[in-house]
């Protein structure tokens, strides 16, 4: 009796199986209980490798869908590589080393604002802090520019957390950022092929409402270990019928590798209100670089009324 419910057992699982195929079905009903045992033992077998197989498949697409790289790692976005050197959590702000690479042949203006924001462990995110570092400005082809961007943690620090990269607040996941990366120096990985200009100390650059000249540079020791400190010598002419109280903007002042320094206002002698019209300013404007640190970029933007128009001035120092 019990056979027979065997049978009829193995019978049912067998015509579900292949249910459709009315030649199959009764092929089954002559089968004895050895032959139903081993026809089970096959569809089972088929049917692991089956479901090994669409683990496998949606495994592998999901690795293929995830983008994220670790901490050291290139990612790609468009015309612009990544990378994070360092990352350290400071008084609230998750502050990252990092080099942008362009890698067109046009020139792109880079803003860390629109372009980078963090997500951290709780998926809450981190809103950008416009008070930290200097990473930003215009990236020539085939060059990069680094430095540090900070984004404040919404609330309490978290083990890991996750920057995403876009254009025009369009993000996606890029970049983890475990707690064991914090600290950590994991180097640049991108190199430049140097800055070139017309412009440099003794060129002047000239604009309907500003000429600028660097009339001369030099280094002087810094009482922070490990830095100097670049005096640059400017000479402002206001060529407007009228005063400006800023007119031609220094975006940033830049090692010749792209790293953006920063201002050393204690020997800052540039006058900081406007320059008259006609009237020419000298002063100097002074920045932070580690020491033996020889070769400069500035980038200004010489003219208001045409404030898309930005110039690159390098320059060494002895």
């Amino acid at each position: 009796m019990k056979k027979k419910i065997l049978i009829i057992t193995m019978v049912a699982i067998l015509a579900f199986a292949v249910s459709g195929c009315g030649a199959k079905e009764e092929a089954i009903e002559e089968m004895d209980a050895e032959e139903l045992e081993e026809a089970i033992e096959e569809i089972d077998a088929e049917e692991s490798e089956e479901a090994v197989k669409e683990i496998e498949d949606k495994a592998e697409k999901t690795s293929q869908n995830s983008n994220t790289v670790k901490c050291g790692e290139e990612y790609n976005a468009g015309d612009l590589s990544y990378n994070i050197i360092s990352a350290k959590v400071e008084n609230g702000v998750l502050r990252l080393d990092m080099e942008v690479f362009n890698n067109s042949g046009d020139d792109i203006n880079f803003s860390p604002m629109d372009r980078l924001t963090v997500f951290d462990g709780n998926k809450e995110e981190c809103s950008w802090n416009m008070m930290v570092g200097k990473l930003g400005g215009l990236i020539t082809p085939n060059n990069k520019i680094s430095g540090e961007t900070g984004f404040d943690l919404e609330a309490e620090e978290t083990d890991n957390y996750v920057l995403h990269i876009g254009e025009s607040f369009e993000y996606e996941p890029a970049i983890e950022i475990a707690s064991g990366d914090m600290g950590i120096d994991f180097g640049e990985i991108f190199e430049g092929s140097g800055m070139e200009s017309d412009y440099t100390v003794g060129v002047k650059v000239e604009s309907e409402g500003f000429d600028m000249l660097i009339t001369g540079a030099s280094v002087k020791s810094s009482d922070k270990e490990g830095k100097e400190i670049i005096l640059i010598e400017l000479s402002m002419t206001n060529n407007d019928s009228e005063e400006h109280p800023l007119g031609f903007e220094i975006v940033g002042v830049y090692t010749a590798s792209g790293t953006a320094l920063t201002s050393a206002y204690k020997d800052w002698t540039f006058r900081n209100y406007g320059i008259e019209s006609g009237e020419t300013a000298t002063g100097i404007i002074s920045y932070s670089c580690d020491a033996g640190e020889k070769d400069f970029y500035m980038l200004v933007k010489p003219n208001i009324k045409d404030f898309g128009r930005q110039e690159i001035i390098t320059f060494s120092v002895e």
